[in-house]
């Protein structure tokens, strides 16, 4: 497949993020791990995705490798 722009990256990170936040509001998760969706919302708004992160992961824009 060809690679995504780094807006469309943004978008589909917004998208699963989103997606995370609304399920933890619905099933009343634990308001730390809300806080940290939010700021991980925030930083993707701001900066795009960290490709080292978890997140680039999730979206299999990176696979790590197991050495």
């Amino acid at each position: 497949g060809s690679a995504l722009s780094p807006e469309e990256i943004k978008a589909k990170a917004l998208d699963l993020l989103n997606k995370k936040l609304h399920r933890a509001n619905k099933f009343g998760q634990d308001q730390a791990d809300i806080d940290s969706l939010q700021r991980q919302i925030n930083r993707v708004e701001k900066f795009g995705v960290d490709l080292n992160s978890k997140l680039a992961e999730e979206l299999g824009l990176v696979s790590r490798k197991n050495e």
